[in-house]
């Protein structure tokens, strides 16, 4: 049986975990989300992520092993050097990206300190860096096209990729043509396609965070419930255990 300062702790708690939770359901981690810090973070973990995946490629190409990387920032990339190349861009981008673009949308995101209006601005900003991306690829789709054309014609050429670029050189006009088409297609693609995943990481956050917020409650509200009002009786704790093995007889039965 739990004597009274005792139960005073575990109250004083709960009461504090409560409040807590209250903040945090009533959108109080948007502080964070705007904070300077953690958007330093995010995106240099988006940029880092993306450059990971951009290496990889080249491995995949030195190595000769199929770890099935496509990943691009833009088109047409016919020359393994280009690879590098969007790295750069990628690395010039990020801070004029951060800087200029990202910090006003997170801003206009996070303005109402409101859980409600946060999230459907959120969902607003990724409509539109889906849009921006559908622009990107309807710029780039001629090219695509052309791409698709050699394969369809010239299938066997696709093996030899010094061929394979010759073949796009030539429906193009030429090799500057195709550097310069790609080193446009990456300084558009480079900034849209990161900002889109910085989105997407700060919904995908917020989302979780709020279900993680919920199944806390719920478990707190148990918790409380065992420790304040089973616990506190002379057979509380034979009782608790018992519903608990229970609950877990359930359990392994639901899953056998």
């Amino acid at each position: 049986m739990l004597s009274q300062g005792t139960k005073s702790k575990i109250k004083s708690v709960f009461e504090t975990c409560w409040v807590w939770l209250s903040y945090q359901r009533t959108g109080r981690f948007i502080y964070v989300v705007r904070s300077m810090y953690f958007q330093k973070i995010l995106v240099g973990l988006t940029a880092g992520s993306m450059i990971i995946m951009l290496t990889l490629f080249l491995v995949q190409v030195g190595t000769g092993q199929h770890l099935r990387i496509s990943f691009q920032l833009g088109q047409p990339r016919l020359y393994t050097w280009q690879v590098g190349l969007e790295i750069l861009i990628l690395l010039l981008t990020a801070p004029i990206l951060f800087r200029f673009i990202h910090l006003r949308i997170i801003s206009w995101i996070t303005s109402p300190v409101k859980l409600r209006y946060y999230f459907i601005r959120s969902f607003l900003a990724l409509i539109l860096c889906y849009l921006a991306m559908g622009i990107l690829v309807a710029i780039e789709w001629p090219i695509i096209r052309i791409l698709f054309s050699i394969i369809d014609t010239n299938f066997s050429a696709t093996a030899d990729q010094a061929r394979f670029a010759q073949l796009f050189e030539y429906a193009i006009g030429g090799k500057i043509n195709a550097i310069v088409i790609h080193l446009l297609t990456t300084l558009l693609g480079a900034p849209i396609l990161m900002e889109t995943f910085l989105i997407i990481s700060i919904v995908f956050i917020s989302v979780y965070w709020i279900i993680t917020v919920i199944f806390v409650t719920v478990l707190m509200k148990i918790s409380e419930f065992l420790v304040l009002r089973i616990a506190s009786y002379d057979k509380g704790p034979v009782l608790a255990v018992s519903a608990l093995a229970v609950a877990l007889g359930g359990i392994s039965k639901a899953f056998t």
